[in-house]
Formats: structure tokens, sequence, C-alpha cells
């Protein structure tokens, strides 16, 4: 469970109650500003609107709507006015489901960045290694960075094609036997070798 947070529910506020109260995320909600984020279920079964379509009916909801970092965000609503905004079938989702999810995202870049750092060390621990046997480096690191993606592009093409699949996914129609449309499996393997030594 998260820790407790600061809440400053702005019906609340209304109500004229200013201070912060400090409860549980599992009991702050939080509407879906845009469209996408109203399940499609939700959407089509049960009526379920956005925010911002919420605005469009009655202006004053927009006093939930934010500007942080240049960019608008829904205020977080305490439990007694996320039940109201979903009882007039505005979506909300609970405090501490997002910031898992954005815990999970952050967590998803970091393993991302850390990849990609891996990657270029390993090219620089490459041409270190060329060096140390007295073999000319090929480039420089983004030389070999580029090399290495052409390289990983290359392999995945080959994966594909091994899967049975061209390039946009399908399978590729069925040629009669003997014929001599395209290149043979050899030419196209000469190619890929040719282009992986220059």
């Amino acid at each position: 469970m998260a820790e407790n947070i600061k809440l400053v529910c702005p019906f609340c506020v209304k109500e004229g109650r200013a201070e912060p109260v400090e409860v549980s995320p599992d009991f702050a909600w939080v509407p879906a500003l845009l469209e996408r984020w109203v399940p499609e279920w939700a959407r089509k079964e049960q009526g379920f609107i956005s925010l911002r379509e919420a605005v469009a009916k009655d202006a004053r909801l927009g006093a939930l709507i934010v500007k942080r970092n240049g960019r608008d965000e829904a205020e977080a609503v305490c439990s007694k006015h996320g039940k109201i905004l979903r009882t007039a079938k505005i979506w909300t989702t609970k405090l501490s489901v997002i910031l898992e999810r954005q815990a999970k995202a952050a967590d998803r870049r970091a393993k991302e960045a850390f990849g990609s750092i891996g990657s270029i060390l390993a090219g620089q621990q490459a041409t270190v290694a060329a060096e140390s046997q007295g073999v000319e480096p090929e480039g420089d690191d983004a030389e070999a960075q580029a090399r290495a993606e052409q390289e990983d592009a290359q392999r995945r093409t080959l994966a594909v094609r091994k899967a049975g699949k061209n390039a946009e996914g399908r399978k590729p129609k069925a040629q009669a036997k003997g014929s001599t449309k395209g290149r043979s499996n050899s030419a196209v393997r000469r190619e890929i070798d040719a282009a992986m030594e220059a």
C-alpha cells in the first residue's frame, strides 16, 4: 500500500474545507481527462464519458482541470466526490492505480536507457579490445552503434523470414516450384554477408 498523500479536493474547497486532508491513494480518485482513458466497455455498455466531454456539457467541471508542466491534468478528488462523478457517468480511476502505472512506466524507461547504455559500452569495449590487439578500429562509436543497429535489424528481418512472413507480417504468396521469379536463398545470404562485412 502506498504512502498517504495530502489531498485538496476541489469540491471540498467549494464546500468550505480548504485544508489538505491526509488520505491513502486508494481513497483518492482521478477523473479520466481524455476519451482514450475511458475503457471501451465502460463507454459502450455503461455510457461513461471523459472529463473533457463532461466539461463540454457543463463548464463548471473545468475547475477539475489544471495545468502542470505545460500539460492539462485532472485533479484528484476525495472518495465521496469520486462516487458523485461516477454517478454522473464520468470515468474515474483510483490514484493508487495511476501511481502504480507511472512507476511501471518509469521502470520500463529506466531499463531501456540502461540497455542503450550497455550497448554503447559494449561497442566501446569492442573498440578497446581491437586497439589492444593492435588492430585498427573500424570507426568511431557512432559508426559502431549504427553498425550494431543495422545488424540487429538484419537479424530481425531474417527471423521474420524464417517464421514464414514478409516485412509486413503477412505470409508470402506461394510460388510455383521451379519458379525463376526472385532471387535464390543463397543469393540473398551472400548479399547479407556482404553488407555485414562492409
